[in-house]
């Protein structure tokens, strides 16, 4: 089995003041998996790094996940990373992102208030 450290990670955000950081690893119950994941279609939102190379086992690869809030849109945001191996089960971590932003205002002019 290929597994992330934890199988979801979801906030409540009322701000937009500062980005918020968590690790995850992914890794192996038994032996050495060489694993994909595609980290070239995130949203603006999110940010996500990892350990170089592309092999898991049960020591753990680390993943470096960053949300920006003040690209986040008003409601429910979500990505799902996959990480998948031959002879693995698919590892997946959803990431979901709830916001209640204050509203913008308008007053008649190009400034929001």
């Amino acid at each position: 089995t290929l597994a992330f450290s934890t199988k979801k990670i979801e906030l409540n955000l009322k701000n937009t003041d500062s980005n918020y950081n968590k690790n995850v690893w992914l890794w192996t119950y038994q032996g050495k998996a060489n694993y994909q994941v595609n980290l070239s279609n995130l949203p603006d939102w999110l940010s996500i790094t990892k350990d170089p190379g592309n092999v898991a086992d049960e020591t753990a690869v680390e993943f470096k996940i960053q949300i920006k809030p003040q690209f986040l849109q008003q409601g429910t945001n979500s990505f799902s990373l996959m990480a998948t191996a031959p002879n693995y089960t698919n590892a997946k971590l959803d990431i979901i992102i709830n916001t209640n932003l204050p509203p913008t205002v308008n007053a008649g002019s190009d400034r929001a208030i």
